[in-house]
């Protein structure tokens, strides 16, 4: 989710870009994404007894594979939400990461903006180092 926010590469599909839109100003305010993260953290798939879709359904053994789905994609969803998180409660980690958002998504960017983002780059691998997440974010370079 975050590479194409940090990377500054076209998008490469529909989703891809959804996520540009959609990662920047999330991440940008911290209270916002650790609501997110709260209520992804209590989402529960519960049809009740009246839920009907519309359409002829498949038995309970299916609901049971669809909510297994659901919970395997929700953890997935978590795991990187929760580490992504800890890095935006970090404030050094948080100011890097805005610097290489202004310099990642301008449309003119700073002259400037190549030792900015060198700079974030180097902040937010020692925070994925003092949080125990190296590698968390994909960046490429010295550690």
């Amino acid at each position: 989710m975050l590479i194409g926010v940090l990377s500054g590469a076209p998008a490469a599909d529909a989703d891809d870009l959804a996520q540009r839109k959609i990662n920047p100003p999330l991440h940008r305010d911290r209270r916002a994404y650790a609501s997110v993260v709260e209520r992804i953290r209590g989402s529960k798939l519960d049809y009740g007894a009246a839920y009907s879709p519309g359409w002829k359904s498949e038995t309970r053994a299916a609901s049971a594979k669809a909510e297994a789905t659901f919970f395997e994609l929700r953890s997935s969803l978590l795991e990187y939400m929760t580490k992504m998180k800890t890095l935006l409660d970090d404030e050094k980690a948080y100011q890097a990461l805005l610097a290489m958002q202004d310099c990642n998504l301008a449309s003119d960017p700073a002259p400037d903006c190549d030792n900015k983002r060198r700079s974030a780059e180097a902040e937010l691998r020692a925070a994925e180092r003092r949080h125990d997440l190296e590698g968390f974010l994909g960046l490429e370079g010295p550690s």
